[in-house]
């Protein structure tokens, strides 16, 4: 919806005797344009020229009409996060319940929009994907109300309202002390990865850190972002869920039907989550002339449902070896009396749907 402001012009009546035309462009600026009579240009008004103007303050009334329905914003502010420098969040607040979203750009990161919000008067929109110590400018976005949830907002479904502009912070001195070099373009907009400092990140297609998660204490193995937008990831055994903002969602520890997560972590078709857990069993290799107690570290693969939490193995690789067969063990811990014997480092699904596992002692 546009909606015209008036700027105090004080010449709509002043000039009755011209001919009117009226406009309305997209930044809701009405204009009103008089133009000579030149038969009559010192006449009476005539009919024609009462006509036109009429008509001319016909529109204006249904345009500022039509204003009295639009949705105002009273109050926006942009505040970058104090837990994390690449995140900002913009908080709105309009005079009655809408949704919202948001426009930011910069000349060299580019132009991003956020998801559009659920209705309400109150609007705390997170910004994410942002680089570090960048300045970016941001617009508001307001949404009819009757814009169903993942519709596609389209120009005239939105009212741009007002804007600022923020500065994200520098990078953390731990994550911004690696090491990086950078060479050519990456084809995929955005990369996610782990990293041996404790964080999980996002990079650009040019290597620009655009997202950071910070997991002090951890050893990062394993990270995927599930459908809606959460993230997983899996270090020494544990398995966590959190936001894009870093929020903590589920935290699932070793032991019990969970096993002892490693490695890596896939998402199936029907939502549950599949990875390796490490297990030692002890067996009697003396046939073998081993040790009557000897340690195998072997490898299962688990199931987790998300939405009934519970947890099912579904793959035992002794199923597949038989741990008494020297020919089917590796070099690994013959030693020390513990073997590392799968020691499985990957799970990916193949073009046909089969699950296929990635063995470093295989």
């Amino acid at each position: 919806m546009l909606c015209w402001q008036p700027r105090g012009d004080k010449e709509l009546y002043g000039r009755i005797l011209l001919k009117t035309q009226i406009s309305i462009s997209k930044q809701a600026e009405v204009t009103v344009t008089y133009m000579a009579n030149t038969r009559h240009p010192f006449a009476e008004p005539t009919n024609r020229s009462v006509i036109a103007l009429s008509s001319a303050l016909l529109v204006l009334g249904a345009v500022l009409a039509s204003c009295a329905d639009a949705v105002a914003v009273l109050r926006h502010s942009a505040a970058v996060s104090e837990r994390n420098a690449l995140i900002v969040e913009v908080r709105v607040t309009l005079d009655r319940a809408a949704r919202v979203f948001v426009e930011y750009d910069n000349p060299q990161a580019g132009r991003y929009r956020t998801a559009l919000s659920e209705p309400g008067a109150e609007h705390a929109i997170p910004i994410v994907r942002l680089r570090p110590e960048t300045t970016y400018d941001y617009t508001i976005f307001v949404v009819d109300g009757s814009v169903a949830d993942g519709a596609a907002v389209a120009g005239a479904d939105a009212d741009a309202g007002p804007g600022g502009r923020f500065t994200t912070g520098p990078l953390p001195l731990r994550l911004a002390a690696i090491p990086m070099r950078v060479h050519g373009r990456s084809s995929q907009p955005l990369i996610l990865s782990d990293s041996q400092r404790g964080y999980y990140l996002f990079w650009d297609e040019v290597g620009e850190i655009v997202w950071y998660y910070d997991a002090p204490g951890t050893e990062p193995s394993g990270i995927v972002q599930l459908p809606a937008g959460n993230f997983l990831f899996v270090s020494r055994g544990r398995i966590a869920e959190f936001t894009p903002l870093g929020e903590l969602v589920t935290r699932i520890e070793p032991g019990g039907a969970a096993g002892t997560p490693h490695h890596e972590l896939t998402v199936l078709a029907d939502g549950r989550v599949i990875y390796p857990s490490f297990e030692n069993v002890v067996i009697d290799d003396s046939a073998n002339g081993g040790p009557e107690e000897a340690t195998f570290g072997i490898d299962t693969l688990r199931a987790w449902d998300r939405a009934s939490g519970r947890f099912d193995e579904v793959w035992d690789s002794t199923d597949a070896w038989d741990l008494l067969d020297p020919a089917q063990r590796g070099p690994e811990g013959r030693e020390s009396g513990w073997f590392n014997w799968t020691h499985l480092n990957s799970v990916s699904i193949g073009p046909r749907g089969n699950v296929v596992l990635s063995f470093r002692a295989r």
